[in-house]
């Protein structure tokens, strides 16, 4: 029987080529996300807003707006597979979602929304943090004229 030197035992916990640092920046935060009630998910929700037929635009989306007797806003996100691949679409959503998610107190309440990426542009957060916003309170405004 030959003796054989084996190499040490790796250490138990997190693989030697991630900090536990950077596997949490993966997961999403508990409490972080958003929450179901403020969005939009099901086909008639987003039918009932597209109907209402007014919307608002920049060159980086389109927002299609209803009045709510919540007291909350709602988002759904639209985004077509002409605006690029899977990773390219799921990052308007991502990004979409934080924007709306941290930005929610800027929103006027009781407007479901629904926001389209157009195709071209790019889902750069800084730019959608402003835009969002000022494209909501338009759509506001004109919701408000039509009553």
């Amino acid at each position: 029987m030959v003796s054989r030197d084996l190499p040490p035992a790796p250490p138990a916990g997190p693989p030697p080529h991630a900090s536990s640092a950077e596997e949490s920046d993966r997961r999403p935060v508990r409490g972080q996300q958003l929450p179901a009630r403020l969005r939009l998910r099901r086909q008639r929700d987003f039918q009932r807003v597209m109907s209402e037929r007014c919307s608002v635009a920049d060159a980086l989306v389109i927002v299609y707006g209803r009045r709510s007797d919540l007291p909350y806003p709602r988002l759904g996100v639209s985004v077509s597979r002409r605006v690029g691949g899977a990773v390219v679409r799921n990052r308007w959503k991502r990004v979409l979602r934080e924007v709306f998610r941290r930005g929610r107190s800027d929103l006027p309440p009781g407007l479901d929304l629904v926001v389209i990426a157009r195709r071209g542009a790019e889902p750069d957060f800084a730019s959608l943090a402003r835009a969002l916003p000022h494209l909501a309170r338009q759509l506001a405004r004109r919701l408000e004229q039509r009553r």
